[in-house]
């Protein structure tokens, strides 16, 4: 497959998503990514907070683990928690009320959005995300 530049486990609390992002962060400026560092930060976030909500329901007894590593001209972003998974054809493309304060989050929709591939594997609680280089730049 491909050997991450990163890889990082923290206890499923929220409080953690902010260092390791800060982390991910350096690496990509050292990786001269600084074009894209908008778009893949709130890829990461999503993707984290989701694991830590929903996969892992805040309970710092279970771990969210995840890594990160460029191949080419993409940056490919795994994450893993200890939650039963879900189906992301269940997520609408936006959530039904775009007002106010929607019954489903925007995770899975900015996922999409930023990621060029976007696949779960629910036995696993694996997330895959392919961030395309190419197409990804801020601006």
């Amino acid at each position: 497959m491909y050997d991450p530049a990163l890889h990082f486990r923290f206890p499923a609390c929220l409080e953690h998503i902010d260092p390791a992002v800060c982390r991910v962060q350096e690496w990509m400026r050292k990786q001269g990514l600084e074009g894209h560092l908008f778009r893949f930060t709130l890829l990461i976030r999503e993707a984290l907070n989701n694991a830590v909500v929903h996969g892992a329901k805040c309970d710092p007894a279970r771990e969210v683990s995840f890594s990160v590593a460029r191949r080419g001209e993409e940056i490919i972003l795994s994450i893993n928690d200890s939650g039963p998974g879900f189906d992301p054809e269940r997520f609408p493309e936006y959530p039904e009320k775009a007002r106010g304060c929607p019954e489903r989050g925007w995770g899975v929709s900015l996922m999409r959005k930023y990621a060029s591939s976007f696949s779960h594997d629910r036995e696993h609680g694996t997330t895959v995300l392919v961030y395309a280089l190419k197409e990804g730049a801020d601006g």
